[in-house]
């Protein structure tokens, strides 16, 4: 159980629509062997079929009470087997990243340790779909310095040789519901309600969108203005 002075919300964690009631969400929290230290994987949810990602923090128990000492931003935990985390010792634990390269479209899944007190350490040759958290022991020969940064370049530097690129959009003409463009026409949409286009003008409006974007849009939306302007003034 989550201790009651740590706040999930308080926590990193651009998917907060994800804790509403109507979708099922999980949290768990994983103890080093003294209870001194703990590792909370959080928002655990189904992003795709099969594929269960969460968000992580960990930090120490005192006689003031539980204290995160690090929650790594835009980084996901990788939840495809159980457990999703260990303590390979009282100050060591090992969890599966999830991180997702813009540049060349990848995702990296490799197994990561992190040492309180010397760093972290990128676990060679487990950046693929079949490497587990409950496979692993110590030792582990080195560290690096905990810095998010230089975290996530020692992931992006492990291969991708089990990973196939992240799938596209089959249709390329369909417009992603985050991107600017969809924004835009969300925006202009009432304008041209308010316009009230003749039936020929929607269909024409609607195969820009398709095809287009926004820029041709606007034009449309120019001239159905135009045309109302010059039929009040006649």
């Amino acid at each position: 159980m989550i201790p009651n002075d740590i706040n999930i919300d308080d926590l990193y964690g651009p998917i907060k629509e994800g804790r509403t009631p109507n979708c099922y969400v999980d949290d768990q929290i994983f103890w080093n062997h003294s209870k001194t230290h703990f590792v909370i994987i959080y928002t655990i949810y189904e992003a795709s079929m099969g594929n269960n990602i969460g968000h992580i923090a960990w930090g120490t128990k005192s006689d003031q009470g539980h204290r995160v000492i690090e929650n790594p931003k835009d980084m996901r935990v990788s939840c495809w087997g159980s457990p999703f985390c260990k303590w390979l010792d009282e100050i060591t634990f090992i969890f599966k990243v999830q991180k997702y390269n813009k540049t060349n479209n990848r995702i990296y899944t490799s197994l990561v340790a992190i040492n309180l007190d010397q760093g972290f350490h990128v676990i060679e040759n487990t950046n693929d779909t079949v490497s587990r958290v409950s496979e692993y022991e110590l030792p582990i020969s080195s560290y690096r310095y905990y810095d998010f940064e230089k975290l996530v370049d020692s992931i992006f530097s492990q291969n991708t040789v089990d990973l196939p690129p992240v799938k596209q959009t089959i249709n390329k003409n369909r417009i992603n519901e985050s991107s600017y463009t969809f924004r835009f026409l969300s925006f202009i949409y009432p304008i041209l309600k308010k316009i009230n286009p003749t039936k020929k003008q929607e269909k024409k409006a609607s195969e820009l969108i398709n095809k287009a974007g926004y820029i041709l849009i606007f034009v449309v939306v120019i001239l159905a203005a135009i045309n109302i302007t010059s039929k009040g003034s006649g």
